[in-house]
């Protein structure tokens, strides 16, 4: 008896575990699902909420948005035709989570976290290292941006071609394919880009 007790204990503390760092994609409305072949042919779709399983691609479809929930609090909204590869959370790992943005277009807010390590995004064309900040980040065959909404003075390091670069709010970084990087501030019309797809721009998200 005292072992099916303890096996049943067991088993329940496993499943709270999985279940504290799991990664929860949320579908804002139209298609939305994951898969783990970038051509699609396992596309699983979410109707609701589900656990996104480590190392798959979150996927939207055409007028699609959804929300990625992370056990920090930090939040991941996915704007239209969108397709990013999500890590294993790793609470004290350095970083907490990668995420590789194959196309699309999405939004970051990362929240802050006594001694754990960042949040890396990366693309074909650079990779960024993001700490208690909030940005948008636009992935297309010829060009990358990344564009700062909230970020504090060091929050925000961009590596591309042999450089760094250290954006803050306001600020942008554009790296193209053939190398040529573009830094300035974020315009109206940058940001109308981002919107027309559904990724959201107020200060912050909860």
């Amino acid at each position: 008896m005292f072992l099916a007790l303890l096996g049943m204990l067991l088993v329940a503390e496993h499943r709270t575990a999985t279940d504290y760092w799991a990664k929860q994609l949320q579908r804002v409305e139209g298609t939305v699902g994951y898969q783990f072949h970038p051509d699609g042919s396992d596309f699983r779709e979410v109707s609701d909420n589900a656990n996104l399983p480590d190392e798959a691609f979150a996927v939207t479809r055409e007028h699609s948005q959804a929300v990625l929930g992370l056990p920090d609090s930090s939040l991941i909204s996915l704007g239209a035709n969108t397709m990013a590869s999500v890590s294993p959370f790793r609470p004290l790992g350095t970083p907490r989570l990668v995420v590789l943005l194959a196309d699309g277009a999405l939004r970051f807010d990362v929240r802050s976290a006594a001694g754990a390590g960042t949040y890396a995004f990366t693309t074909y064309n650079f990779t960024a290292e993001v700490r208690s900040a909030a940005g948008v980040i636009g992935a297309a065959k010829d060009v990358t941006l990344l564009g700062c909404l909230r970020c504090a003075v060091g929050s925000v390091t961009v590596r591309a071609v042999n450089q760094t670069f250290a954006p803050v709010s306001g600020q942008y970084v554009a790296v193209s394919a053939d190398g040529g990087v573009a830094t300035g501030t974020l315009t109206r019309k940058i940001l109308d880009t981002f919107s027309t797809v559904g990724v959201p721009l107020k200060a912050e998200q909860q």
